[in-house]
């Protein structure tokens, strides 16, 4: 559309990978193994986590369900993570040993066991 305008929100992340969203910021996963978020008008971001460290590597694809954020981890150990929004000193581990898991996705009447 004429006259749009893009904004960058952050920039400077190592392989940014996966994006999810609130009615408030935008999340995303970086190469070296961190969660990250950023208000969705820009601003200062935010490390939800960095943890993984790119050991286990990095988050791939991310899922937002309420306060909890989900993502994939598709190499060694094949892993599913979640953290809250807020941040995490360690992620919870929801699953692992699968084969590459890549995709995620949450809906509003879907709540993840763990």
């Amino acid at each position: 559309m004429a006259g749009d305008r893009l904004t960058t929100l952050a920039s400077g992340t190592a392989s940014p990978i996966g994006i999810a969203l609130d009615a408030s910021r935008v999340y995303w996963g970086t190469g070296d193994g961190a969660v990250l978020a950023t208000p969705l008008g820009g601003g200062e971001t935010t490390t939800l986590t960095t943890s993984l460290g790119g050991q286990e590597g990095g988050p791939n694809r991310l899922a937002l369900h309420g306060t909890t954020l989900y993502w994939t981890s598709p190499t060694s150990p094949g892993a599913i993570y979640s953290c809250a929004t807020t941040g995490c000193a360690k992620p919870t581990t929801i699953a692992s040993g699968n084969v590459a898991p890549y995709g995620i996705a949450a809906d509003a009447s879907t709540e993840v066991q763990s």
